[in-house]
């Protein structure tokens, strides 16, 4: 298999550009260490890890077994480089709160990805990918959407709080939004495609400063779920993940908070 090949897998797996960018990276470092009949062996799998002691360089051989079928012949060793754990950055209310009124200032669109984004703790391209056949209980009081294009294709469902809600329904009909294939965020320039994530880089950035990224929305939503004493195997549910270990680097419990919980349990 060559890295045009690997690429073609990689896109039907609905995987982001970015995660794309790293496994072929890896890739590429993996494919002289091939034999020249193609064929990787255990050794090579070990020695290769040994030299990138990395997650992504781990999943790039995961990813590789999987697409040429072998996944079960080969044991693919853990990580055991220790790496300092990430903190995960969320936002106050106060700074919510700023962050919308300005994303409304620049464009009514922006600020509803955003409230849509914190609100069911969606991916970028999520939202983004988000079309009117993926909305249900369109003038009920309850409202899901099914997340079709979610990452590795585990589909999920969500559901939309009714203020959240209501401003959708009120986006969709001045924007008539209303055939199946229509995106809830159409590009103002493509017809027939979501509006680029590029925009919406640029809008959160301008309306925090440089700040806030889109995928922080995810954190703040997971660490309010805790903090709201959500169970983690329901937090990992919510946010699509698949493995629950990705969901813990999630979630940054707050001390103060803890303490409390410590202290009232009987």
């Amino acid at each position: 298999m060559d890295i045009i090949q690997f690429q073609k897998f990689l896109d039907r797996k609905l995987l982001s550009e970015t995660t794309q960018r790293h496994y072929l990276f890896y890739f590429a470092k993996l494919i002289p260490k091939i034999d020249k009949k193609g064929e990787i062996t255990q050794k090579i799998i070990n020695e290769f890890l040994s030299k990138h002691p990395h997650r992504l360089a781990r999943a790039t051989l995961k990813n590789y077994l999987e697409s040429i079928e072998r996944e079960k012949d080969f044991r693919i060793p853990k990580i055991t480089a220790t790496t300092k754990k990430k903190i995960s950055h969320t936002l106050s209310p106060q700074e919510i709160n700023e962050i919308g009124s300005k994303l409304y200032e620049i464009n009514e669109m922006y600020f509803l990805i955003f409230e849509l984004s914190l609100s069911c703790a969606l991916r970028r391209q999520e939202v983004l990918n988000i079309q009117r056949k993926d909305i249900e209980g369109i003038g009920d009081d309850k409202m899901a959407i099914t997340i079709t294009h979610a990452k590795g294709n585990r589909d999920r469902k969500v559901f939309v709080k009714r203020p959240i809600a209501e401003m959708l329904i009120y986006w969709m009909a001045k924007k008539d939004i209303s055939y199946d294939n229509d995106y809830l965020f159409p590009s103002p320039k493509r017809e027939n495609q979501p509006i680029d994530k590029t925009g919406w880089n640029k809008a959160l950035a301008k309306a925090s400063d440089g700040k806030v990224h889109p995928h922080m929305l995810r954190h703040t939503k997971s660490n309010e779920w805790f903090d709201k004493g959500l169970n983690i195997v329901r937090i990992q549910q919510r946010l699509g993940h698949a493995n629950i270990d990705t969901t813990r680097l999630y979630i940054n419990p707050d001390a103060k908070k803890e303490l409390e919980k410590w202290s009232n349990e009987k």
